[in-house]
């Protein structure tokens, strides 16, 4: 289903309601509803509709909102946040702020960048909880962000969250190291590079083995 055919459905769905409701709506009316709804799935918009027309005893329009509960429930947003901090915290502990990583939660990639700007600069926040209050902070911000960014929506491709050997190789012009998704089991190499043994700013030789082979190449080219 396309874009504008999701539109023409909810357009629908509010004639439909406005006619239950007895209320009348206005194009403008209209257009604020489409934007709240358009993001999710139809099946979701339309089992929604399906479940407040069933439920709602009293003569009010219900609000976007009313949508929004039925399609996400509370109860399943504690459950996505529980699991999407274990898949940070895990991708964290097992490859740090060196590895480019994917996650298979798109929201998790809005959460990163909107809070810290970037995986690296996340690993590094959260290395800085020293106490128990702050690792608190540190999650209440995570929980914060991910249910808001998940409630509004789509917000089309989500970013790389590029790690420190990338970062670095791509500033010289070197390939990157590699692409870590949150779904892979097994640890990929990190060129040598310990994310616990070295500091935030590695010298780039470290960071691409093949650094002194395309110095040596370019020495045998000056020959």
């Amino acid at each position: 289903m396309t874009v504008d055919e999701k539109r023409k459905k909810i357009a629908e769905m509010l004639v439909l309601f406005s006619e239950i409701f007895d209320k009348e709506i206005s194009e403008a009316f209209s257009r604020m509803y489409i934007s709240c709804l358009e993001n999710y799935p139809w099946d979701k918009i339309h089992a929604a509709a399906t479940q407040i027309i069933r439920t709602k005893t009293f003569n009010k329009f219900p609000l976007p909102a009313e949508f929004i509960q039925q399609i996400d429930p509370p109860e399943e947003m504690d459950v996505r946040i529980h699991r999407a901090l274990k898949k940070v915290f895990d991708m964290m502990e097992r490859y740090g702020a060196y590895s480019t990583v994917e996650f298979d939660d798109p929201v998790i990639h809005h959460t990163l960048i909107d809070l810290h700007a970037g995986w690296v600069e996340a690993c590094f926040s959260r290395r800085s909880c020293k106490t128990d209050k702050d690792d608190r902070f540190w999650r209440k911000d995570f929980e914060t962000t991910y249910a808001r960014v998940a409630k509004s929506g789509s917000r089309g491709e989500p970013p790389r969250l590029i790690g420190i050997c990338d970062k670095q190789n791509s500033e010289k012009g070197y390939i990157a190291a590699g692409l870590v998704k949150s779904t892979e089991p097994m640890r990929l190499p990190n060129h040598g590079i310990s994310p616990q043994t070295h500091d935030n700013n590695p010298n780039i030789s470290e960071l691409h083995p093949d650094k002194k082979l395309v110095e040596h190449r370019e020495l045998e080219t000056q020959r």
